[in-house]
């Protein structure tokens, strides 16, 4: 197929996508409304109310990954419009927990951050973040820690943003890079002792780094322990201000 033939098919399943989503949300929207008004009318710390948290916090997780969708065909289309603006790397520590909200159990989450306030597309990169750390969830074990740790450098004379994400999971196929690395990717499936890669998540996470401007790799974690290492580098020429770059 060729790239216009192809970019046109995007375009169209993004039209589809776009319209199944709006419809979509509009019966979402009743299922959250009724469910936080039932969360008020039950005892709190009683069954019901932890079952009304759940169904609540899985209704927005579902309009967050139909946004997802939305978006990831329009990144690949070249109708996304990405905005520049500023994001406080502040911001980050704040976004993931929210997301994660009651998602976490036994698991741990660690958000190292600089100070520092750069020029980017402030929501596609948290909603990136997001969807990565998603993963990162429900591949990691219990009781395991997911670190996300971001960093100032300096390559070929430019500084970058080094966002490190560690996950205790299966390791990826290293003969089959997962949707994180690739946009597409239609060769052999993973062997069972590696990490399969068929959701939303990481394709989404990818697409959205790369308009972004970053670079975006996964590899085997360092320490040598089970899982997973993916790897941003976001470059900061449009970098607003900063602090000691630590």
């Amino acid at each position: 197929m060729s790239g216009d033939a192809s970019q046109q098919l995007q375009r169209l399943l993004g039209a589809v996508v776009a319209r199944l989503a709006h419809d979509l949300k509009n019966p979402l929207a009743v299922v959250l409304s009724n469910v936080r008004f039932l969360e008020e009318e039950v005892t709190p710390d009683s069954d019901a109310a932890e079952a009304l948290a759940e169904t609540e916090q899985s209704a927005e997780l579902l309009r967050a990954m139909l946004d997802d969708a939305v978006d990831s065909l329009r990144i690949g289309a070249g109708t996304y419009r990405v905005e520049s603006r500023p994001l406080d790397l502040g911001e980050i520590e704040p976004a993931l927990a929210e997301r994660l909200s009651g998602r976490l159990g036994s698991r741990k989450l660690r958000v190292e951050m600089p100070e520092r306030t750069i020029d980017t597309d402030a929501k596609l990169v948290k909603r990136a973040l997001c969807a990565l750390l998603e993963h990162a969830v429900r591949q990691s074990p219990p009781g395991d820690e997911i670190s996300v740790v971001g960093r100032i450098v300096t390559r070929d004379g430019s500084e970058v943003l080094e966002i490190e994400v560690i996950d205790g999971g299966q390791p990826f196929d290293p003969n089959r890079p997962p949707t994180f690395v690739v946009q597409d990717f239609s060769g052999r499936t993973p062997s069972p002792d590696h990490r399969s890669d068929r959701g939303l998540g990481l394709g989404f996470a990818g697409a959205a780094l790369r308009a972004a401007g970053a670079e975006v790799d996964v590899t085997a974690r360092e320490d040598g322990e089970e899982g997973a290492r993916f790897l941003i580098a976001l470059p900061l020429a449009g970098s607003v201000s900063s602090g000691d770059g630590a």
